[in-house]
Order: C-alpha cells, then structure tokens, then sequence
C-alpha cells in the first residue's frame, strides 16, 4: 500500500542521541589507511588532547575516505565513505581542552552505498584557537581528523540569553511590527496584530521563528528558518531533495523576488494544509520561508518584499537551549543518577506513572495555545492561556527519547492536547510504503493488543524505515510508540532500542488522578437520575441512582427498575415517551418503570411510582408503566392505558377515573391545556403511507370530546413530545402541524423537529440544515445556527437556550448560548467528549451532558468557558430535577436557604414555622436538620 502519510511521532524525522559514556574497544587495522585526496583537512592519525572518554584513533582501513570542509565560520560539513552499507557510527566533537563538546549516535547511519555526510555548527570558546577533533567510531576501528576554526569566527562574546528569553527585539509602529534577529541575521516586518514566537530549542537541521494570529498555532501564517547545515552553494541541491522527496505530487518551481533579490518558489507541498516554500540565499547561508498558503496570496508577497539581511552578530553557538521541544520534568530519583538507574514519573493530574532508565530524556509541554473557537474576543489572548495554564499542569503530554526510540504519553483531545502545540511528537511528511502490523505489549503486567504502521522506503529494496503503534489505557490516557533511525536500520532498533522501550511500557501503572477526571461536587440543588450501564462490551442497563445519592433511590427496589436490554439506544429512545415527570409545584416526580420494555424487571419494581423529592416517600401509582400527564395545579395524572384515557389523583387509595375511549387512542399522546380545563390526546391509523393522527380535546369534567378536523401526518416512530399546547393554551402543535382550539390550521407543515419557547407562543425548529425560530403561523422569525444542532435544552427560567454542534475541522462539540429574546449567540466552549445524546440544563447552573460514546455523564457550568468534570462513570441520563426544601404544607411559616448533604439523607434550611417541633416558642427564624431516612426534623440553631 504506497501513499502519502502523516506521520504522527518523533523518531521518524528527528531522534534524540542518548547521552552516555562509552569507550569503544578499537578495532586493530587490517590495512594502512591511504590518506584521502582532497582539498580539505586530511584525515590523519592523530592523538587528542587529554579529555574524558577518547577514543583511539586507528588508520582508515582500506576504501574509506574521510573528508572535512568548513562551510562558513563556524559549520563544519564531514563526509565519510566506504562504510558498511547502513551501517550505524557514532561522530564526536572533542574541542581542544574541554574534552568531549557533542556526541552524535543513534540517528548516525550510512545509507546503502556506505556514505555518511553531516553539518555541524561548532561552538565557539574564548580558547584561542577553535580548535576541534572529531572521532568516527566505525565497525573497523575509529577514524579520526582535526580541524580550527578561522579567526573571524571568533566574534563578539555571547549575550545572556535564557530559555524562554526573546533571542530578538520586536518594536512596533502604526500598526507594523518590526522584528531584528541578531543571530539569524534577519529583519521582517508584519502586521502588529499577528504574533511572532522564537521556538526555544535547538533542532538538527534549522533554526527559526513563528508568525501566526495568536489563536491556533498549528496554522500559522509564516514561518522562517534559516537552514543551518547548508551553505548557500548547496541550494541547487536542496532544491532538487525537496523536490524528488515527493514523487507522487507535481511541486511547481517559479523564480520569484524576495527581499530584492532572486528566489525560488516551490508549491505545492504537503502538510496539515497546502504550504508554499520560498528559498533564498544571504550571508552564505540558506532561508527558508513557509507560508501555509497556496497559491501564495498579496500578503505573503508582501512579508517577502519586506524580509531584510544583515550580517549576524551573535554566533549561533550562543543559543544554549535544550536539545528538543520542551522542559524535563524532575524525576523523583538521585539528582545524579548514572546511567541505568530506574528514574520514576509520575503523573497526578491524568493518574499514571512509570519508570525508565536514566539515558532515557523526558520532555513535557503544557498550555501553549488555544483552538481558535474557543477564543473570547473580549479578553486578552495571554490571559486566556494564563488561565488555562493555572488549571492544567505543566506536563500535558510527555515524551520518553531513548536512541531512535520514543514513546509518548498524552490524554485526550478533550482532556487537555487542544492546549498543546505541537503535541507530543513531531509531525513528518513523507512518501512510503506503510503496511499495518500488530504487536503484543504488556502494561502493568496487563497484556495489550495494539496495531501501528510499519514504514518502509520506496526503493527497490523496500527497506524497513521505522514503526509506530498507538493505544488507549482504561483511564482514557493514549500511548504511542515506535521509532527507527532510517533506511534499513530494524536490527540496530530491534537490539538496542526497542527493549528499553517495551521495559518503561511495562512500568506504566494507572493510579487514582487528581485532575479534570475526577468526579465533580453534587449540587445542594439538583438531583441527577441516572441507570447504571455495566457491561460495555454487551451493554446491559438497569437500576435507577440518583446524584447525590439520595433516597428512595437506594433502595434495592430501583436496583433492576430497568431491566435489560442489549443496545444502548434502545435504553435512550426510552425515554423519548417514559421521560419521568416533574409536578408543577417540584415536590413530586413520577417515574415510569420499563415495564415489558426489552427483558422486563423483577415483577415489584415495574409500574408508575410517585415519589415524594421532600421526605422520600415512594409509592406505585400503577401497577403498569404509562406516560403520564400532570395537572396545572398537581393535583391529578392523566394516562392513556388499554384504548382508555384516564384521571387520577394522587391519593394511594385513588381510583383512575375512565373519561375517553377510542379503539385508536395511542398511549403516547396525551397533554394538559395550561389553565387544565382540557386534555389533547390523539387517535393514530395507519395505511401505506404511514401513520396519521387526529387530535381531540376531552374535558376531564365528563363535556362530550371534540374531534378536531385535520388529519396530521406522524412520523414512523412518534415521540410524546409531538403533541403540546403553546404556553398561553391559544395552539396546539400535532407532529409538523399547528392547530387552533376550533381546528383550525395555522401551520400545515413545519419542516423540521419543533417544540414551543417555554414562555411565549414561539417555536424552536430544527431541520435537516439549520436551527431558527417560527411563530404561531411556521413563519421563519430568525436563524440561530445555520447547521442542525445535535442536542440542545432551555435554561430553567426559560430565557435562554443552550446548544451544541459539531465542529467539523476538529470533530470536537462545540456549546453555544442563545438569549431568546436579544437573538444574541455567545460560544460557551467545547464539550468534554465528541459524542452525546443529550443536554440538561439544571437548576445549579449547570448543563448535563449524555456521553453516549463513552456512557459517562458530565456537568458543565453553564457560561463561558466554564468547566467540565466527570460526573457519574458507566452510566446513562435519566433526568435532572430540582431538589427542593421540605414543602410549605408542612410548617405553618416560611422555608428556604436549603443545603443538601452529599449523600442526599440530611437537609438543613432555615424557618420561620413554630411547628416544626415541639417547644418551638420563639417567634423567630430557627435552622432546622431534616434526615430523609428517618423523617425526623430537629431544630439545630437558634438565630434570633
């Protein structure tokens, strides 16, 4: 299989050489070495001076030549042949009396024909001179050279610059930004509203800068690199590498001004988007400039006319920065470890931890950046990511580089890497051949079978490049791994690197996190009902739990109120109909149990219950489920049962009161006028077109029931919700139609779900496009998402409406508040999963969200940005009710200021009522303790 890949890990382009003391056994020669014929420094032997681990130099054995050039002041290029085809060496830098400078292994590797060439840029030292030797360690012995540094490398000393420190001054005028960089020798201007950011570490091959809008980093509008390993007469054939790098994709080159001089441009190339490159050459040196843009567009041509050269005045030796992409976290072991030594990791926020041997380095990154729809325009883009950054910990992501090796270890998009860029890893672009492979790995003694990608080079040869795998932990964090340093290196990863690899992934134990994972507070207001899904493999649902724990809902009874069925969506679309019910007042709610739904519960536990939120009485209405209907005045439920509808009040001892039979009455349908003088209910026939339904008005006083004219066309899986009085009790809403109480039509096809505003005589309409408001007639009143939301719910006041949509360049779920009577849309920020079936919007001020995916609920609060905790795991949302303080009847004067104990048993609120309990002589406002379990009230305090 040959495509273009995106390749998502570190090894692939850039690996970390391991920094560990060797001495290598040398090899005796087989031959004398016959010195190379070139113009450069010969390659002679040669005894360093003294320095820590040396090793000894052997004559070039016979075929090898070893070449030196320097290619300006300070780089130095090598070029070694006749070595083994794919052979790995290792390169050391000794600089004349400060032993050993820099050790390349690893990614040191000749390709097939046995050649090996790099460019180094040297430190400088106020040692006079440069002087440099440099040692290639091969299979047959050790090849050594020397060289120094010309005078004019030794220039001004270096400045104090600090990592995180601007290596560049920026200055601002009407508007334009002006940005100097006294090592890579550059000046650009750019628009003041742009940002600018210096990457704070050393890379192999470039050093450069950032310009982007300050919002999402992985699109940045330019980027400028000066390309440190080439001179400015290797141009030619960088540009022929980067175009034969892509064979499959047509790259156009253009010669093009820039900076008043020539350029060249090639585009297309690949990457997250379409970029175009523009190469240039100054000062003998070779710049890069990225723009993500194709074709380029007037404002690059623009930041290309402004780019100025200037001689560099800070060498690049001065930029002393770490060796990859972030800062290591301090390990909890010895602060000078050897080696070997097991270091431990530990990861609170997320819940993990690991061991890995000393050699292995370990970089983290956290908050750097922000997806743009989560922006507020409103505030400062920094203190949008201070704020961020003080909830979030400083290792988001880690990565463990050990050789050609890495693994990665990160959370969710969700979790935290929206805030991370670049994530863990760096992102290569390449053409290969990828074939799918399977791996067994074992985590914390726990055996895991992962897929990856094997990578392979299209030669003739096919030769095996590197590999990379990824896989989730239980606790939702991801791992990925793999390495490989190049063509045909798999018995050098397979013997050195991959078992250090697979050691630390053996170590990785999951632990209880502190993090954005933990469950979240309950609310002293709200009770969360929820059934319990315990089997994610073949889900079975059952039970009926309340959050906080509160009773009845404890009670074995509700433990298979559920039953079982074997599909998750069977279980939520239950709820479309058997949505449990709320009374006006808020004291009582009625709860219908499955019933015959899938495999009916324990016989005891099915029908409709009443259950009392204020003193937790529970009792069963009915002994079968039914949807039901309140009173305006929650003094009575109607139902439809056997073809019949029904009245009944509230008492236990109560008889359901037949008032309407009909052959066709359908069982869904039956809602209360506002003021409670009729009831809508809806006889349903069907024919090869589908059902329909007629609508008709019963007066629960026993007047004759009116059958309204129009037959109105239903959907093939009605849902209650189809039938519903607008507030004021002047329409009706049947299906897609809007009636009238004479039967008249007002609207005769809505095209889209529609349900009435809370308070006024609107309706919210959504179709298989968009999201709007309609009146009484179906006419189109506004548009409020031009792209149909995937859940939605008012706010308790009914002023508001929250929503959500999916945000398709990411996949994330985007939430959104609308004020209905302003019109006005804010973004309140990306929900914590990228899948749920359903919104709460609760009377704490927070919004519940059904992770149908994962089967987790979680709370948000509900404004911008707010934030998001796991709230119940293994589970499924029933409802979200108010939770509310022992009932007026109760006392004879005022009750409120309720709190609730976690558990749910203990309410504690403040009274003015005299007979709470007995001895209650003061006349004042007291505080009183209600325990739910044993209905006992206790007065606690005295105010007055």
């Amino acid at each position: 299989m040959r495509y273009l890949i995106l390749l998502l890990f570190t090894a692939v382009l850039t690996a970390c050489a391991a920094a560990k003391p060797a001495t290598p056994t040398p090899i005796p020669p087989t031959v004398t070495a016959v010195p190379p014929n070139q113009t450069t420094v010969e390659a002679v032997a040669v005894s360093p001076d003294p320095s820590s681990t040396p090793a000894i130099c052997t004559p070039l054995p016979d075929g090898m030549d070893f070449t030196t050039t320097l290619s300006s002041d300070t780089a130095v290029t090598i070029e070694i042949t006749g070595l083994q085809p794919n052979e790995e060496i290792k390169v050391i830098y000794y600089l004349t009396g400060i032993n050993e400078y820099h050790r390349v292994e690893g990614d040191a590797v000749a390709d097939v024909d046995g050649r090996y060439t790099e460019t180094e840029n040297l430190r400088l030292s106020d040692k006079e001179p440069n002087t440099y030797q440099i040692q290639i360690i091969h299979s047959r012995g050790v090849a050594c050279t020397e060289i120094a540094l010309p005078e004019t490398a030794v220039i001004q000393p270096c400045p104090q610059i600090e990592p995180g420190e601007m290596v560049g001054t920026i200055t601002e005028e009407d508007g334009r930004s002006t940005y100097i960089n006294p090592v890579m020798g550059i000046q650009v201007e750019y628009p003041a509203s742009l940002r600018l950011s210096e990457p704070q570490y050393e890379t192999p091959d470039s050093y450069g800068i950032f310009i982007d809008e300050g919002r999402a980093t992985e699109s940045p509008f330019a980027m400028v690199n000066w390309l440190t390993r080439l001179t400015a007469d290797q141009l030619e054939a960088h540009l022929q590498a980067v175009i034969d790098a892509y064979p499959t994709i047509p790259v156009e080159r253009e010669t093009i001004t820039a900076a008043g001089q020539e350029a060249v441009l090639l585009s297309p190339l690949p990457g997250t988007e379409t970029t175009s490159h523009v190469y240039l050459t100054a000062n003998n040196r070779i710049y890069e400039v990225i723009f993500w843009t194709y074709p380029l567009d007037e404002a690059a041509r623009q930041f290309l006319d402004d780019i100025r050269f200037m001689p560099p005045t800070v060498g690049y030796n001065c930029l002393d920065w770490p060796a990859s992409d972030g800062v290591p976290p301090t390990p909890t072991a010895a602060p000078t470890p050897g080696p070997d030594t097991l270091l431990t990791y530990q990861n609170d926020f997320y819940g993990y931890r690991l061991q890995y041997p000393a050699k292995v380095k370990v970089n983290a990154l956290g908050v750097n950046s922000m997806p743009t729809e989560e922006v507020d325009e409103s505030k400062p883009f920094a203190d949008q990511l201070e704020e961020l950054a003080a909830y979030y910990p400083d290792d988001i992501c880690i990565t463990l580089r050990y050789r050609s090796g890495f693994i990665a270890i990160m959370p969710s998009w969700e979790g935290g890497m929206k805030y991370v860029i670049p994530s863990c890893g760096r992102t290569g672009i390449g053409d290969y051949d990828v074939k799918p492979v399977t791996k067994t790995v074992t985590v914390n003694s726990l055996p895991y079978q992962i897929n990856g990608w094997a990578v392979y080079e299209q030669d003739e040869e096919a030769a095996w490049r590197s590999e990379f795998f990824s896989f989730t932990l239980e606790n939702g964090i991801n791992i990925q791994f793999g390495g490989g340093s190049g063509p045909g290196s798999e018995s050098g990863y397979r013997e050195n690197t991959e078992p250090i690899l697979l050691d630390v992934l053996a170590s990785v134990e999951q632990i209880e996190p502190t993090g954005y994972r933990n469950l979240a507070e309950p609310s002293a207001e709200t009770l969360l009902l929820y059934t319990a899904v315990t089997t994610p493999t073949n889900t079975a649902y059952w039970g009926l739990s309340s959050w906080p724990a509160a009773p009845p809902f404890t009670e074995e009874l509700f433990a298979t109120f559920y039953g079982r069925t074997a599909h998750a969506e069977d279980m939520r679309l239950y709820f479309f109909n058997f949505r449990p019910q709320l009374s006006p007042d808020g004291r009582y709610l009625l709860l219908p149990s499955i019933g015959g739904y899938g495999r009916p519960p324990q016989e005891e536990s099915t029908g409709l219950w009443l259950v009392d939120l204020v003193d937790g009485h529970l009792s069963r209405l009915l002994p079968r489920p039914v949807i039901a209907a309140w009173s305006p005045d929650g003094a009575q439920i109607a139902y439809v049962q056997d073809n019949t509808l029904y009245t009944r009040a509230l008492d236990e001892t109560a008889e359901p009161q037949p008032i309407f039979t009909h052959p066709d009455l359908s069982s869904i349908f039956v809602d209360w006028s506002p003021d409670g003088r009729q009831l809508a209910v809806m006889t349903i026939s069907r024919d090869d077109t589908g059902p329909s339904g007629n609508v008709w008005l019963i007066s629960p006083d026993d007047a004759a029931p009116r059958q309204l004219p129009p037959v109105v066309p239903l959907s093939f899986e009605p849902v209650r919700s189809e039938l519903a009085w607008s507030p004021d009790g002047r329409y009706l809403l049947a299906a897609n139609t809007i009636l009238d109480t004479s039967g008249s039509v007002t609207a005769e096809y809505i095209p889209g779900a529609a349900a009435w505003l809370p308070e006024e005589n609107r309706l919210l309409v959504l179709d298989g496009q968009q999201m709007w408001l309609a009146d009484a007639r179906g006419r189109e009143t506004a548009v409020i998402s031009e792209k149909r939301p995937s859940a939605w719910d008012f706010s308790p006041d009914g002023r508001q409406l929250a929503w959500a949509q999916k945000v398709e360049e990411s996949g994330q779920i985007a939430i959104y508040f609308t004020d209905l009577a302003t019109l006005e849309t804010q973004f309140a920020g990306m929900a914590p999963t990228r899948a749920f079936f359903q919104m709460r919007w609760g009377d704490d001020g927070r919004l519940y969200l059904d992770d149908w995916a994962q089967n987790r609920i979680w709370v948000m609060e509900a404004r911008l940005r707010g934030a998001a905790q796991l709230a119940v795991e293994d589970a499924a949302l029933v409802e979200v009710v108010p939770l509310p303080a022992p009932a007026a009847d109760q006392s004879d004067g005022w009750n409120g200021n309720p709190v609730v104990s976690d558990d749910g048993r203990i309410i504690l609120f403040a009274s003015t009522a005299d007979n709470l309990v007995p001895g209650d002589t003061n006349q004042q406002q007291d505080v009183f303790l209600y325990n739910r379990d044993t209905g006992r009230m206790e007065r606690v305090s005295v105010i007055n």
